[in-house]
């Protein structure tokens, strides 16, 4: 809906005006009035009406003299001018303001309704306009955004050589002449009470990336940023204004600034590591190893320089850790996690092993464990390492051997996937529960149950809950409760023998079972049977 004013010294014309419009143009909501210049140039500014209908020949101010006010203060608000006066005496300044139209009086009804018309549909055809102008703007804006994270994430990761990255920034129109890697790490558990759940470690992540965003822009820089497992990265690039600066002092004190504003405001510590500059594109990977690597070796807040950090921190003993965590990635069959922890790894081998042959080494003896844990866990046929270490020596750089290690997780993580669904795993689980079935009067274990299945408690007990729906020890109980169901229709064994019968020699315990799978007691449920027969 459009708000119009109309403005006429003559209160009948006004009122003739209000009422025609009112009757033949849906699209007008509210009518205000006017009568004479100096209202009308009042009421456009409490009023923001769409539309002004305006006699020429008012008091006060004329109005040619008042839409030329209006336009300088309202210049989308469309004015349509009514005049008994020759057009042509006023035509060329009209247009010079940008009025919309001229009504020659008396003016037809029909010629004021089209008019109008008129000027609503070109409203409309601008609003449109806008609309689509500023959808664009902002789908242009998301997809910078994606083409940023994704070449922070690709350099960070080594998967991108330099005329891609050089690519990227032509599109980005960014001139690369100088810029640094960052990584800023968040202490959650710094104040007494930890911040634990995930939704606001999320939200206080973005408000970080805004941050370090907005106060780089401020000063000059061009900041481009992702997220990656609980760091944030970013790629810091001097832009004109600062590009003759010198480093570090004029760039420590903003990110400071940030560090302090950030952990005071979320009570969190901040960690941002820094790696050395970049002149060229393809020394940008080397910066992100350096900037991760700070936040690695050292748990103090602040800003902190790769160079200033001690030898002795930048060669830390091989990340143990680390590769427990990515044999058990693969044996749940977390991928995501897998290959984030190999980026870890293949990291740490990069900065810490000297020479591309102990790397090859490096790389065989980690295939070696993980072809171990996967035979061991599921019974697979362990794979040929001694194979896969003729392959890696071919491979010529650290990336390369990142990407080979994902390639061999990710071929291992399918044929576990694969075994969880086939018929091989089920007939297992099936074997487990006629076993069950013939024997639960006895104290069967869950090893015993993964031993006869042939797989590790582990494993035994993710494919057993995936098959039943429930896990092993429920089962069990499931199994011994409904026996005990058919026992306890005859009248004649006492109950506490049949808690004995079916594997519980406490009839309190048998008792407390029974009610949470049947939802009533082994008293209760044979008084139910008896009356029912």
């Amino acid at each position: 809906m459009y708000k119009l004013l109309v403005v006429d010294d003559e209160l009948i014309e006004r009122n003739a005006l209000k009422y025609i419009i009112s009757h033949n143009c849906r699209e007008i909501g509210v009518i205000e009035e006017a009568a004479n210049g100096r209202e009308a140039i009042s009421m456009a500014v409490t009023f923001k009406p769409d539309i002004i209908i305006m006699d020429i020949k008012i008091p006060i101010v004329n109005g040619i003299e008042a839409s030329r006010a209006i336009k300088q203060f309202a210049p989308e608000c469309r004015i349509i001018l009514l005049t008994a006066f020759n057009y042509f005496d006023y035509a060329q300044e009209a247009i010079h303001m940008g009025v919309e139209d001229f009504i020659v009086k008396p003016a037809t009804d029909e010629q004021l309704i089209a008019a109008l018309n008129k000027t609503i549909d070109r409203i409309q055809l601008t609003r449109d306009q806008s609309d689509r102008q500023m959808n664009n703007e902002r789908k242009l804006g998301r997809l910078i955004q994606h083409l940023e994270a994704e070449l922070v994430l690709s350099i960070l990761n080594g998967d991108i050589d330099e005329k891609v990255i050089s690519e990227y920034f032509d599109i980005m129109n960014i001139t690369f002449n100088k810029g640094f890697a960052a990584a800023l790490h968040i202490h959650f558990n710094k104040g007494v009470i930890p911040i634990s759940g995930e939704a606001d470690q999320e939200m206080i992540k973005e408000r970080c990336m805004e941050k370090m965003s907005t106060e780089a822009e401020k000063r000059g820089f061009i900041c481009l940023a992702t997220q990656s497992g609980s760091n944030i990265y970013f790629l810091v690039i001097f832009g004109p204004v600062n590009a003759n600066q010198s480093e570090p002092d004029d760039i420590t004190k903003f990110l400071q600034e940030v560090c302090k504003d950030l952990g005071d405001y979320f009570n969190v510590g901040i960690t941002i590591g820094i790696g050395e500059s970049a002149t060229n594109p393809g020394e940008l990977y080397n910066s992100f190893l350096q900037a991760k690597s700070v936040g690695r070796s050292t748990g103090d807040y602040g800003v902190i320089y790769y160079e200033d950090i001690e030898p002795k921190n930048q060669s830390l003993s091989y990340p143990l850790e680390e590769e427990n965590k990515l044999c058990n990635s693969i044996i749940v069959c977390d991928e995501t996690t897998a290959l984030m922890l190999i980026d870890e790894i293949t990291d740490w081998m990069g900065e810490n092993i000297s020479g591309l042959k102990e790397i090859h080494w490096k790389a065989y003896e980690l295939l070696v464990i993980i072809f171990k844990t996967s035979a061991r866990e599921f019974k697979l046929c362990e794979k040929d390492a001694k194979a896969c270490f003729e392959e890696i020596k071919q491979l010529e750089s650290v990336q390369a051997i990142r990407n080979y290690l994902k390639r061999v997780v990710k071929d291992i993580i399918k044929e576990i996937q694969l075994l969880i669904t086939t018929d091989r795993a089920a007939a297992s689980i099936e074997n487990v529960c006629k076993y069950i079935k013939r024997n639960y009067v006895k104290d069967i274990s869950l090893g015993e149950a993964a031993g006869i299945a042939g797989l590790s408690n582990f494993y035994f007990s993710k494919i057993f809950k995936y098959y039943k729906n429930m896990n092993f020890i429920d089962y069990v109980a499931e199994v011994r409760i409904n026996e005990a169901k058919e026992l306890l229709k005859s009248p004649d064994i006492n109950i506490k023998d049949i808690g004995d019968m079916v594997g519980y020699s406490d009839p309190n315990y048998f008792t407390r079972v029974f009610k949470k799978i049947a939802g009533i007691t082994p008293t209760e449920f044979r008084s139910k049977k008896i009356a029912i027969e």
